[in-house]
C-alpha cells in the first residue's frame, strides 16, 4: 500500500469524519505514532479504518474502501492474538472498534455491527473507560467482587490531551451503543447512564504543549 496515499486518506478523515465524532482521535498523536518505521498492529488496524472512512467522502476510492475495512479487521484480529495483550488492550485498538461499527451502519448486516460493538463495550469496560474520573472507594463500591485496580485497565494518561482522548472514545461509544439499541425493538444498550462516572468530553479543542 502506497504509504502517500494512505495518509492523503487520513487527511480527509480528520477534515471530515473526526470532527462529527468531536475530533474523537488526537491527530497529532497519531500522525507521530503511524510515522515510525515499522507502527504497531493496533496503529495499522486504525490507520486502515480511518483510510476506508475518509474514502467514503469521494466516489472515486469507492473500490478501496472495503480493502481497507477487511485490512482492519484483519489486524484488530491479530491483536487479540498477541499473548500479551499489549496490542489489545489500547485506545488505537479501542478506536478502531468504534470506527469499524461507524463504518458498518452503513450496511444492513446489523448482526455483524452489534457483534463489533459488543466487543467495543467489553474493551472499553475491560479498560475502565466507564469508570475513568472515580475515586478508588467510588469503583470499591461499584464493583464489590472486583479489585479497585482493574487487570487490563490502562496506565494513568501522560496528559490532559491523552485523558480528554479517552473520554471522548468512551463517549462516541455510548452514543453508539445507545443509536444501535434503537434499532432493535429488543435491544438495551449495554451501557447504564447511572453507573458511569466519566466526565463529559471537553467543547474545546485541546492542543499538545
Amino acid at each position: 500500500m502506497d504509504t502517500a496515499n494512505l495518509f492523503y486518506r487520513h487527511n480527509f478523515f480528520f477534515d471530515i469524519v473526526d470532527p462529527i465524532l468531536g475530533r474523537m482521535v488526537d491527530r497529532a498523536r497519531f500522525q507521530a505514532e503511524a510515522a515510525v518505521v515499522s507502527p504497531p498492529i493496533n496503529i495499522q488496524a486504525l490507520s486502515h479504518i480511518m483510510a476506508a472512512l475518509g474514502a467514503l467522502s469521494s466516489n472515486e476510492y469507492a473500490s478501496i474502501r472495503e480493502m481497507h475495512y477487511n485490512q482492519a479487521r484483519e489486524l484488530l484480529d491479530l491483536c487479540e492474538r498477541q499473548d500479551n495483550g499489549g496490542m489489545l488492550v489500547s485506545i488505537n485498538t479501542l478506536q478502531t472498534c468504534v470506527l469499524l461499527a461507524l463504518y458498518e451502519f452503513k450496511s444492513p448486516n446489523f448482526a455483524r455491527l452489534w457483534m463489533t460493538l459488543g466487543r467495543a463495550i467489553r474493551l472499553s469496560k475491560m479498560m475502565g473507560l466507564d469508570m475513568l474520573d472515580a475515586e478508588p472507594s467510588d469503583v470499591s463500591a461499584r464493583l464489590p467482587k472486583q479489585p479497585a485496580q482493574l487487570p487490563f485497565q490502562l496506565p494513568p494518561a501522560s496528559s490532559p490531551v491523552e485523558l480528554e482522548e479517552r473520554r471522548r472514545t468512551f463517549w462516541i461509544l455510548y452514543i453508539f451503543d445507545v443509536s444501535a439499541a434503537t434499532r432493535s425493538p429488543s435491544a438495551i444498550p449495554a451501557f447504564d447512564a447511572a453507573q458511569v462516572i466519566l466526565l463529559l468530553p471537553s467543547p474545546w479543542s485541546l492542543i499538545q504543549n
